[in-house]
């Protein structure tokens, strides 16, 4: 069926992936192609599609390919939804070959949003299905063939993350205890710490945002290591406590506000609670208008976790009170 509605009358349902699958004219992914009687210019045939995919499995390299690739760049959510439905219809696709093109290409995105839908969350969630694609003995090697930049690091991360991690729906894809998921931790924080030290240690105001992404990532990973490093770095004095939460914790919207709950609790992975709050006590003011900010902030979580601390009922006094009551 062609139309949804249609379909929907005849008992069809309203499956949006079927009708991709179909081709249909209800998908917005080939809708275009009808009223233009054709394959617009901004889109890839079905024909270029697939051998722009053999070319990237086999080879030899064509035009079509290097459509494909452009496209993925600068079409990604397109492109990713006609990747997944060979997925889902068990066709196979070149899983190792556009995992490491996305990672190649994960920091130059360019497609627009589409709704709440960035190209990057889209490169992800692509990254995710083609990763499980995989043989697991191959799972570990591509990880860390894609973490060859600071970009595919961080698609590379993102990606072992999502593995690891239950959903709200569904248990993890991987296991701590499977032999490939410890050698890719260990590789990629490996991987981390060569992007984060080329082409040397730097101080913190030299530290950019894809470094503070990096760190970031690295915490969902393997938080002890990440920490260990962090520590070093503040022992060593190639960093100083306060600017360099400046740079990792994204100061309150406003000057009144207290950092969130959540930047803390990830923070606490990273460096003590205790250490971050004796920065409130060394340092009063600050011309930096961006420490200040953060001071500001953090003097308001702490006051607010004070203020939680002596609400919250001890666990004697209940107990007091259930037995009187008895």
């Amino acid at each position: 069926m062609l139309f949804p509605p249609l379909g929907q009358a005849l008992g069809g349902g309203g499956d949006s992936s079927g009708t991709a699958r179909r081709r249909g004219i209800g998908s917005n992914d080939y809708f275009d192609r009808y009223v233009a009687f054709g394959v617009p210019d901004d889109d890839l045939s079905e024909t270029a599609f697939t051998r722009g995919l053999d070319q990237l499995a086999d080879g030899p390299p064509g035009p079509e390919v290097a459509e494909l690739l452009l496209r993925l760049e600068n079409d990604t959510q397109r492109i990713g939804r006609r990747i997944r439905q060979r997925l889902d219809a068990g066709t196979p696709v070149p899983s190792t070959a556009l995992l490491l093109e996305l990672a190649d290409r994960y920091g130059s995105l360019t497609a627009q949003a589409e709704g709440f839908l960035r190209a990057d969350m889209s490169a992800r969630f692509l990254a995710q299905d083609l990763f499980r694609n995989l043989p697991a003995d191959a799972r570990a090697d591509v990880l860390h063939r894609m973490a060859a930049t600071p970009q595919g690091t961080m698609l590379a991360s993102r990606v072992l993350y999502d593995t690891t991690e239950p959903s709200s729906t569904a248990p993890a894809f991987a296991q701590e205890g499977d032999t490939w998921v410890q050698e890719a931790r260990t590789s990629l924080v490996a991987r981390l710490r060569e992007h984060l030290t080329t082409p040397g240690p730097r101080p913190t105001d030299q530290l950019t945002d894809s470094d503070v992404d990096l760190i970031w990532n690295w915490r969902h990973i393997d938080h002890a290591t990440a920490r260990a490093w962090i520590r070093q770095r503040l022992d060593d004095g190639t960093w100083q406590l306060l600017p360099l939460l400046t740079k990792i914790v994204r100061p309150p919207r406003t000057p009144w506000g207290a950092v969130d709950a959540d930047t803390l609790a990830n923070l606490d992975a990273l460096i003590d609670r205790a250490e971050v709050y004796t920065v409130l006590d060394q340092t009063q003011t600050t011309p930096d208008p961006d420490q200040a900010r953060l001071l500001e902030g953090l003097r308001h979580a702490r006051d607010r976790g004070r203020t939680e601390t002596i609400q919250q009922p001890t666990s004697g006094p209940a107990e007091m009170t259930n037995d009187q009551d008895t």
